[in-house]
């Protein structure tokens, strides 16, 4: 291995590094909108059922 092939893979293994560095926060951040997304669809969901649950109880009375 010449020194000219050893800097080529140390110079790509800074710019995979540097890389994954600045999408791995991106990607949490996704992953955490993504979560209350979904727990805000659930609570929506929730809040729903319980509306028609009270409109279907007044209308039986």
């Amino acid at each position: 291995m010449n020194i000219n092939s050893w800097n080529f893979k140390k110079d790509i293994l800074i710019l995979q590094k540097e890389l994954f560095d600045s999408i791995a926060p991106q990607t949490a951040e996704n992953r955490t909108v993504a979560n209350s997304l979904l727990l805000f669809l659930k609570y929506s969901a929730k809040c729903l059922f319980l509306k028609w649950l009270c409109q279907t109880v007044e209308n039986l009375k």
